[in-house]
C-alpha cells in the first residue's frame, strides 16, 4: 500500500511511491517528467513580468557583481519542477546564524546541500527596534542560504537568462520614461530612493566607477532598480550592496576619478613688444624703472650696485601686479572639465557596446546633449563608427 490515503491514490492512478529514511534519495519516476524548453519558456515569461524584483547587484567598482534574487531562485525552482528545497537546522555561532539548505531533484536524484553565515551585526537601516532587527536579519539569511542551494543546482545558463530577461523588461520601462522626461529625472528618482536607505551618492558613484550621478547610464539605472527593490523587500542591506558606504577611501576613490587635467587653451601666445632702448643710469646699471614694457617674473639675482639701486629693485618686486583669474575664466574651465568628464563617459559606453542599436542610441543622445559641442561630437561620432565597423 501507499502508506497511507495520499499514497493510495498516487498509486491508484498510477503513481510511484517511494518512501525515504536518509538524507539522500535516488531517481524516482513522477507523472509529469522535465521538460526543458517548457520550463524555460515558464521562466522566461515570469522574468519579463517580474522585474526588479528578480535581481540586484552588491560590491563596488571592479568587484561589483550582479545575480539573482530569492524571488528568481524560488521561481526557477517552481519552473523546474519536480524538486524539493529543505531548511536545516540552524546553528547558533554567538554573533552569527548558520543556514543550511538541501535541494533534491527528485526526478534525477541529484542533491546538494549549501551553508550561510549570517551576522547577528550587519547594519538594518528603519524605525525598528532591536528584535524587529533581528528578525530582519535571521529572514534575510535564510533567504540567501535557500536561493545560494538553488542557483548552484540548477543550470547557470537558465538563471542567467532570467535575469537578463528581467533586466530588458525593465529597460523597456526606464526607456519610455526618459524618452518623456529625460535621463536627468529617472536619475534624481533613483538617487533619492536609494538615499532613503542611507546611500550616499558618492555610494552610487564608486560602485560604477563615474564622476558623478549625471553620467549614470541607461543600464546603470537598470541595476540600480534592481538594488532599490532588494533593498524595499528586506533581501539585502545597504552595507551589503555598497560597501565602506561611509568610508574615507570612498570619498578619495571618487575625487581621484572627477580630477582632470586643466584642459589646454586654443589661444595663440601673444608676441611679446619689444622694449624700448632706455639709456642706463650710471649710478644704477641693475634695474630699469623708466621703462614702459610690461613687467617680466623672471628669476633676478639681487643688485649688486649701491644702496639705492638695491632699494629700487625692492620696491619694483613688491609692486609688480598680480594676474587673478576672473569669474568668467573659472566658469569657462569649469565647463571644459565637465565637458571632458562627459565626453569620456559617452566614449567608454561606445567601447562597451555590443550592438549597432545601442551605438546609434547613443550618438542620438550625444547630439542632443547641451554639454557636448560640435568638436566633441564629432570625436563620438567616429568612435560609434569605428566601433560598428569591429562589430561589423
Amino acid at each position: 500500500m501507499g502508506d497511507g490515503p495520499i499514497g493510495d491514490e498516487v498509486i491508484a492512478q498510477g503513481g510511484v511511491m517511494q518512501q525515504v529514511k536518509t538524507a539522500y534519495t535516488t531517481a524516482i519516476s513522477v507523472q509529469q517528467p522535465r521538460n526543458i524548453e517548457l520550463v524555460t519558456q515558464a521562466l522566461m515569461a515570469e522574468s519579463r513580468m517580474a522585474g526588479e524584483l528578480f535581481y540586484y547587484g552588491w560590491g563596488a567598482g571592479k568587484n561589483r557583481i550582479e545575480g539573482g534574487s530569492v524571488h528568481l531562485a524560488t521561481t526557477a525552482a517552481r519552473c523546474w519542477g519536480n524538486c524539493a528545497i529543505t531548511a536545516e537546522p540552524v546553528q547558533d555561532a554567538g554573533d552569527s546564524w548558520i543556514f543550511t539548505t538541501t535541494f533534491i531533484d527528485l526526478e534525477t536524484g541529484f542533491t546538494i546541500s549549501r551553508q550561510f553565515r549570517q551576522s547577528k551585526k550587519s547594519e538594518v537601516y528603519g524605525k525598528h527596534d532591536s528584535e524587529r532587527k533581528d528578525d530582519i536579519r535571521f529572514q534575510i539569511g535564510q533567504s540567501k542560504s535557500a536561493r545560494n542551494v538553488i542557483f548552484n543546482a540548477l543550470p547557470k545558463w537558465l538563471i542567467d537568462k532570467a535575469r537578463v530577461q528581467a533586466q530588458a523588461g525593465v529597460r523597456e520601462k526606464l526607456q519610455r520614461y526618459i524618452d518623456s522626461n529625460g535621463i536627468a529625472a529617472a536619475v534624481d528618482i533613483v538617487v533619492k530612493e536609494l538615499a532613503k536607505h542611507g546611500i550616499r551618492p558618492e555610494a552610487i558613484c564608486a560602485k560604477y566607477s563615474i564622476a558623478s550621478p549625471a553620467a549614470l547610464q541607461v543600464e546603470h539605472l537598470v541595476a540600480l532598480r534592481g538594488d532599490i527593490t532588494a533593498l524595499q523587500t528586506g533581501q539585502d542591506t545597504s552595507e551589503s550592496l555598497y560597501p565602506d558606504v561611509d568610508g574615507d577611501a570612498l570619498a578619495a576613490q571618487v575625487n581621484k576619478k572627477a580630477a582632470k587635467p586643466k584642459p589646454k587653451s586654443n589661444k595663440k601666445p601673444t608676441k611679446p613688444e619689444p622694449k624700448p632702448a632706455v639709456k642706463p643710469d650710471p649710478a644704477d646699471e641693475v634695474v630699469d624703472v623708466e621703462s614702459d614694457a610690461e613687467p617680466t617674473f623672471e628669476h633676478r639675482e639681487p643688485p649688486t650696485g649701491t644702496a639705492e639701486a638695491a632699494a629700487t629693485a625692492m620696491e619694483h618686486a613688491q609692486t609688480a601686479p598680480v594676474t587673478e583669474p576672473s569669474p568668467a575664466d573659472d566658469a569657462a574651465l569649469e565647463k571644459e572639465s565637465l565637458e571632458t568628464m562627459q565626453l569620456d563617459n559617452y566614449l567608454q559606453a561606445i567601447e562597451q557596446a555590443t550592438d549597432n542599436p545601442k551605438l546609434a542610441e547613443l550618438q542620438l543622445r550625444a547630439e542632443k546633449d547641451r554639454q557636448i559641442s560640435s568638436p566633441a561630437f564629432t570625436r563620438i561620432k567616429k568612435a560609434a563608427t569605428a566601433r560598428s565597423m569591429d562589430l561589423g
